[in-house]
């Protein structure tokens, strides 16, 4: 029996030896480790600075291949006019535009074909005497209308249906700055609950003869393909 004490003692006593020797150490190490794992630079904000962009003029008109006015009789009082201008016609067409500038549109009709020989009298303008957008970014839609009176459809060349006379050209340009004074004084003088802004430049009426595009309209960005 005292052996087997004499056995327990002496275990315990080198379980001790081994212990003291390796248990304080081993976790020293550890400890350094970890330290050493954690420690790290973290980045601080040395400046900041602001990033420009140089916007220029940008316009998109919606579908323009689909865009089409098609001219259909009328009575020529409908349009202001008497039984001696007849035969008279009518058409119209909504085009869809957006932009990030307020833009003033001017409109032009080139005759072609048959139209050179048919079309006499005609009056090209936009409804209300509207012709510009707010240029918000959103869409917003502006109605072109065309009349056309003593129409000489005789001469149609023999065609009886769909006759192609015509071609529509769209103008667009930025406002002066007179322009864009006088709008802010009809805004504030309507109110809030001003509706679409006119234009005083409305076309009303054009002659017979081709009115080619303004240079005025040339600052302007394609839409993209």
């Amino acid at each position: 029996m005292k052996n087997a004490y004499r056995v327990i003692l002496i275990g315990l006593a080198v379980f001790g030896v081994v212990y003291a020797s390796t248990g304080p150490e081993k976790k020293t190490k550890e400890v350094e480790k970890k330290t050493k794992e954690a420690w790290k630079y973290n980045p601080i904000e040395l400046c900041k600075f602001s990033v420009s962009l140089e916007v220029g003029h940008y316009i998109q008109l919606k579908e323009c291949h689909k865009r089409k006015i098609k001219l259909e009789q009328v009575d020529c009082e409908s349009i202001g006019k008497d039984h001696g201008d007849f035969p008279c016609y009518k058409g119209s067409d909504v085009i869809e535009v957006r932009a990030n500038f307020p833009a003033i549109f001017r409109a032009s009709i080139d005759k072609n074909g048959s139209g050179e020989d048919m079309l006499k009298e005609v009056n090209l303008y936009w409804e209300n005497g509207v012709n510009t957008i707010q240029g918000t970014g959103d869409w917003e839609e502006l109605k072109l209308c065309l009349d056309a009176w003593k129409v000489e459809i005789w001469k149609s060349g023999g065609t009886v249906g769909t006759v192609e006379i015509g071609e529509i050209t769209i103008g667009v340009r930025p406002p002066t700055q007179e322009e864009k004074d006088a709008q802010a004084t009809l805004q504030k003088e309507a109110g809030p609950d001003c509706g679409c802004p006119k234009s005083e430049k409305a076309l009303e009426e054009v002659s017979p003869e081709a009115v080619q595009p303004s240079e005025e309209s040339g600052d302007v960005v394609p839409p993209p393909e």
